[in-house]
């Protein structure tokens, strides 16, 4: 007997008809079958697969599971999943597979991987925000994410504070310092929605000083347009994550506050990667 992949995984749900509108609309899958009396949908994964989504309101962990993309998709992939209002992380890249991956979470909180195999590294990555800022998010509640994301958004003020300085051109440099300034909005509209945020955020600091360990190392001995790559990735990732923020208040006016957020940290990136492409046809 010889096993030529896996054809069909079952995925249990809270709502069966949000969890198809997700993967219809965002991922792409089709329904191969509708099963009224137990409550699943059969949705096609590509020509030889399918995944199960499975109604069930008891207790159960949540999975991980991937999808298979081409490599030319796996970055405009993940640029559709921020758009979307998920938080990715990635592209990650496997030598051993060899492959790159991105990470996204379901509406369950199922963990979600799209996987490019066929490629390994070329050259050193461009270090990954998303990735190393996960395990000191991993340690907080999610409601209180928001204000240590704002902790973030001032020390990375102060990054492009730094790069401003440093700047030759007069058009880079007042590009820089606004960056600096959305970074700064970004954090007092978060920290306005908490009572006593400066006290809270002083404790998230004392329990997380890697916080500070990490942006230090993040960035630390990079050329500046690598830095301005890796800032651009975290605003990128940092928009996405206002949106999911954003998508599960249920507060209408701090969900407009989030949104806001994320436009900011959309208007940083488009920044960085207009200077990236100007230095890169030069």
């Amino acid at each position: 007997m010889t096993i030529r992949g896996v054809y069909e995984v079952a995925i249990k749900v809270r709502d069966v008809a949000r969890a198809e509108t997700f993967y219809r609309e965002v991922l792409g899958l089709t329904v191969g079958l509708r099963d009224e009396r137990r409550n699943w949908v059969f949705l096609r994964a590509g020509p030889d697969g399918m995944i199960v989504l499975q109604q069930d309101d008891g207790t159960w962990p949540t999975q991980h599971f991937a999808f298979t993309v081409g490599d030319e998709e796996i970055d405009a992939a993940a640029a559709a999943l921020q758009r979307r209002g998920c938080f990715v992380e990635g592209p990650v890249v496997h030598d051993w597979i060899p492959a790159r991956s991105v990470y996204f979470t379901d509406p369950d909180g199922h963990d979600v991987e799209l996987c490019a195999p066929g490629r390994a590294a070329a050259s050193p990555e461009i270090p990954n925000v998303g990735e190393a800022l996960r395990p000191v998010l991993q340690r907080i509640p999610r409601e209180r994410q928001p204000l240590l994301i704002a902790l973030a958004e001032r020390l990375a003020a102060e990054r492009y504070r730094g790069w401003a300085r440093e700047a030759d051109d007069a058009t880079e440099r007042a590009g820089l310092v606004a960056c600096a300034e959305r970074e700064v909005e970004i954090a007092r509209r978060v920290e306005a929605l908490y009572p006593e945020a400066a006290a809270a955020q002083r404790e998230l600091l004392v329990a997380n000083p890697d916080l500070l360990d990490v942006n230090r190392t993040l960035f630390a001995g990079q050329p500046v347009t690598r830095q301005y790559a890796i800032q651009a990735g975290g605003e990128r990732l940092g928009s996405a994550t206002w949106r999911a923020f954003a998508r599960d208040e249920t507060d209408p006016a701090r969900a407009d506050v989030l949104r806001t957020c994320a436009r900011l940290e959309e208007e940083s990136a488009e920044f960085l990667e207009s200077v990236l492409r100007r230095g890169a046809a030069s």
